[in-house]
């Protein structure tokens, strides 16, 4: 969980790069980090290699995203 950090910009590139390397992280809380559309863009570019992240929670409040694998 990494709720509540407000890492922005750079923290969704880092966690971007991260999660295209990911092979065991199976869920994911990111909400209230003030993630803006471009740092979003970071974050989703890692996801487009990742096969294990099913539940993502982005945004202001606790909306869960979950993806089918």
């Amino acid at each position: 969980m990494l709720a509540w950090n407000g890492f922005g910009f750079e923290g969704c590139a880092a966690m971007g790069e991260a999660l295209s390397d990911n092979i065991t992280l199976q869920s994911l809380d990111l909400t209230c980090n003030r993630i803006h559309p471009p740092a979003l863009g970071q974050l989703v570019s890692g996801l487009e290699n990742n096969k294990t992240l099913a539940v993502l929670k982005v945004g202001a409040s606790a909306d869960t995203v979950r993806r089918t694998i």
